[in-house]
């Protein structure tokens, strides 16, 4: 209850103190229920621990058996990892063997797509067909007729004979 704007500033006063009186009261018993809930959980989480069991000694004959299986299963993970990296390395060396194949092949490729586009070039330029009929020297005139020889095993008795000459 807030006191009205009627009162007197004394009266205003003291309602103000009675209710910060009253919620220090409410903070402490809230204070103290949350304290008394963390005290019941760390008597819930205490659990005793039984003694550590004994350890036996072991025999030399035992010791020896377990020293023999950590060494075999030691000396199988070397071999295993020797192994691997054994046949890694090969497969490293196959694949640079392979790249180097396929860098000499491309540099040929390479090298004749320069000569095609050097040529395109020439023949694209002014002047270009004239060149192209000079390269093609080997055409045959269209008034020339083109005789092929076909050669035959010769028989003793036989001379080589020629073919019809082809249109």
């Amino acid at each position: 209850m807030s006191p009205s704007r009627s009162a007197r500033p004394s009266q205003r006063r003291s309602a103000n103190r009675r209710r910060a009186a009253q919620a220090t009261q409410t903070d402490t018993a809230r204070v103290e229920h949350h304290a008394g809930r963390k005290a019941n959980r760390a008597k819930l989480s205490v659990v005793e621990s039984a003694p550590a069991p004994q350890l036996r000694a072991s025999s030399p004959s035992q010791e020896l058996l377990y020293g023999s299986i950590g060494l075999s299963l030691k000396l199988g993970l070397a071999l295993v990892a020797v192994v691997s990296l054994v046949r890694l390395a090969g497969a490293y060396q196959e694949r640079l063997d392979r790249y180097g194949e396929v860098t000499a092949v491309l540099d040929i490729q390479k090298a004749k797509l320069l000569k095609a586009q050097n040529r395109f070039d020439r023949l694209f330029s002014v002047g270009g067909e004239q060149k192209l009929i000079q390269e093609q020297d080997q055409w045959i005139a269209p008034n020339r007729l083109r005789v092929v020889w076909k050669q035959t095993k010769p028989d003793s008795n036989q001379q080589p004979s020629k073919t019809d000459p082809i249109p």
